[in-house]
This record gives structure tokens, C-alpha cells and sequence, in this order.
């Protein structure tokens, strides 16, 4: 259902951020991030929102390294969220 949404509309940030959500929960890992990093290619959506999805999926596929910079990042905002923080305990 994704897949036909995204081909009606390519370039849709949140559509990309959902669809890397649901691969997440397939645990397909490199899709799904795959998914992020086009989603913040595009415009719409909340980056930091998908950022931090980004980062959660690095730390569920054991890519630390590449996670931890982004979650420092995005915590050093005065507006970031539980989550991010959360993520970054991890």
C-alpha cells in the first residue's frame, strides 16, 4: 500500500518515513533506512523526526557508530525530544 502511494507521489518525505517504519518492523533494517535517507532528501515531514528514525534503525542493525552522531545532534536542540534522548541512552 505504501509502495502505490509513493509511486503516486515520489517525492513525499512522510510517505518514505512511514514506509522506513514499516520495514523497521519487519526488521528489515537497510531497507528501512534506505527509506530515511530518501525521505530527507525531499521536502515535508519533521527531519528531526526522521532522523531520529533513522538513527533508532542504525542502533536496531548495530551501526552505532553512524547512529550516535546523528542522536548528538538532535539532542543538542533546546526543542528535542524524550525520545531522542531515550534513543541516544541506548
Amino acid at each position: 500500500l505504501l509502495d502505490r502511494a509513493i509511486d503516486s507521489a515520489p517525492t513525499d518525505a512522510p510517505l518514505f518515513n512511514s514506509r522506513g517504519v514499516a520495514l523497521d518492523l519487519k526488521n528489515d533494517h537497510e531497507a528501512a533506512q534506505d527509506s530515511y535517507r530518501k525521505a530527507l532528501h525531499f521536502e515535508g515531514g519533521d527531519k528531526d523526526y526522521i532522523q531520529n528514525n533513522l538513527a533508532f534503525s542504525l542502533i536496531q542493525s548495530r551501526q552505532y557508530e553512524e547512529a550516535i552522531p546523528i542522536l548528538e545532534k538532535l539532542a543538542q536542540k533546546p526543542d528535542a525530544s524524550p525520545t531522542v534522548r531515550q534513543n541516544l541512552a541506548l
